[in-house]
């Protein structure tokens, strides 16, 4: 019976009738998913179904654990740029300006939308060149991010072929 339950469950949770918006992942995905997770319970962990969400990583093999703290960097940079953002424009004509440069430079960031947060004090610190070299590598990252476009078109930097490719697609 558990095993009739368990095997329906992943496609009635991933039905295109389900009413819920759509999920991140295909069905086969999630899948594979779980039966990498029950693989890794039963061959590394002794069968036992005890697994919390922490532990996640030691399931990975080592080089997939160092990409996913990468990609761990890169969205915590993501919202901190959101938040910095405001920072930027609350806090612009105060005598703060030293400190929101060297937070951008920090090295707890990463990724794209830390170069676009460190782009905004450069271009507003009258440094264009460099501002529109910041955003041509973020381009080159991510070269369909909606905000590196806008702020691209707003100081003139130039686009990636990959990221003119993508403006075309964001234009639709």
């Amino acid at each position: 019976m558990d095993t009739h339950l368990f095997q329906a469950f992943i496609p009635a949770a991933y039905t295109p009738d389900n009413p819920r918006p759509p999920p991140r992942w295909t069905a086969e995905q999630a899948h594979r998913t779980v039966v990498f997770l029950a693989q890794f319970l039963q061959n590394q962990r002794g069968s036992t179904p005890d697994l919390a969400w922490w532990e996640l990583p030691q399931a990975l093999p080592a080089r997939t654990r160092y990409d996913s703290l990468a990609y761990e960097r890169k969205r915590r940079a993501g919202d901190l740029a959101e938040w910095h953002g405001m920072l930027l424009e609350r806090l612009a004509d105060y005598d703060a300006a030293d400190r929101l440069t060297r937070l951008a430079a920090h090295s707890a960031l990463a990724g794209a939308e830390s170069l676009l947060f460190q782009a905004r004090p450069a271009w507003r610190d009258g440094e264009a060149d460099r501002a529109r070299a910041l955003v041509g590598e973020a381009l080159t990252e991510l070269p369909g991010h909606q905000e590196l476009h806008t702020f691209a078109a707003e100081i003139g930097a130039p686009l990636t072929v990959r990221a003119q490719e993508a403006a075309g697609r964001l234009s639709r």
